[in-house]
């Protein structure tokens, strides 16, 4: 059994300029955690979608001084993990924004309380709060298939999928991936950043959804395209581009294909060691369960091993227990 990397939208300090982010949403087979071994805070962040709309931070912008104030309360109370008194918070900037007729306030409002709904798993409030948005936005001549409609797409079939409607959730997740190679293809060696970053976003998330369904082969294929992607904006050495290929070793390992995974997994290790990672042992963990897998316990066993002892130096007390499950596995097989 592989470890999750669960990298949410709220918790993850990764920021892919202000839309990448929302391949953090995604469920990933390996969980972070930082090297300190504490629960990162809950933190709200605007994604991406707020920038597409005209509603990133402008200080020229002619906003009630007094809603911007409730607005960042309420983002601090996100911060801080009172999610209940957030949501009040926000509430009452939203009808303040009705008010004084200021709709790209009252649409970020909107966006911020569906995200704290979702970190609530309050799914139902969230899918209505998104969908609000998408029609206030397609009414005002918003395209189709444009990065904002597609980014509250994607947030709309991962809430369909966690509610286990797996057609609504495919047919999203299909929508934001044909969208955006689309526009990838059309625009070439001009495409820009954030919609390259989107479509690595989609790759993801419907690699994710295929992987949960066991369509393995169908997931390897798409998580290749998204490595594709994270080295073209990130960087081969990235932290995130390294969680992805992970992934894609998990679904081969899933397949059988355990030299293909390990080759994988010791590639981004021996990155994950230059850079002292914070995924450094979970890495450690996954090749060792490859290699239990493949036959090669004792071998398995030397990286688990490995892993606890990084784990116990950071105090890292889940990760700890995953390697003594692995060491137990490990031990099992010989």
């Amino acid at each position: 059994m592989f470890y999750n990397v669960v990298r949410r939208v709220v918790t993850s300090d990764f920021m892919f300029r202000t839309n990448y982010m929302a391949l953090k949403n995604a469920l990933h087979y390996m969980k972070p955690r930082p090297l300190s071994g504490k629960a990162p805070k809950s933190k709200l962040v605007m994604s991406g979608l707020m920038t597409w709309l005209g509603l990133a931070a402008d200080p020229n912008a002619n906003h009630d001084t007094s809603l911007v104030t409730i607005v960042k309360r309420g983002i601090l109370a996100s911060q801080e993990g009172d999610l209940k008194r957030a949501q009040q918070i926000l509430h009452l900037g939203l009808r303040q924004a009705f008010d004084i007729g200021d709709q790209a306030a009252v649409n970020h409002i909107f966006c911020l309380l569906a995200e704290v709904s979702l970190q609530m798993q309050q799914y139902g409030e969230s899918e209505r709060l998104y969908t609000e948005v998408l029609k206030r936005i397609l009414s005002t001549g918003e395209k189709e298939n444009s990065n904002a409609v597609v980014d509250i797409s994607l947030k709309l079939a991962h809430i369909s999928a966690v509610r286990e409607d797996f057609v609504k959730a495919e047919t999203g997740f299909k929508f934001c991936v044909e969208s955006q190679e689309a526009k990838v293809e059309k625009l070439g060696a001009e495409v820009d950043e954030d919609t390259l970053a989107l479509y690595g976003v989609s790759l993801d998330r419907y690699a994710q959804f295929l992987a949960s369904r066991e369509r393995l082969a169908e997931a390897e294929t798409l998580y290749k395209k998204g490595i594709d992607v994270a080295n073209q904006v990130l960087g081969i050495d990235h932290e995130q581009t390294l969680v992805i290929q992970n992934s894609l070793a998990t679904v081969l390992s899933m397949q059988g294909k355990f030299k293909q995974a390990e080759d994988i997994l010791t590639d981004i290790i021996y990155l994950a060691e230059k850079s002292n990672s914070q995924y450094l042992s979970t890495f450690l963990i996954n090749r060792g369960v490859n290699k239990i897998m493949s036959g090669l316990g004792k071998s398995g066993e030397s990286d688990c091993a490995k892993a606890k002892s990084i784990a116990k130096g950071h105090d890292i007390a889940e990760t700890v227990q995953e390697a003594d499950d692995c060491l137990e596995k490990a031990r099992m097989a010989y």
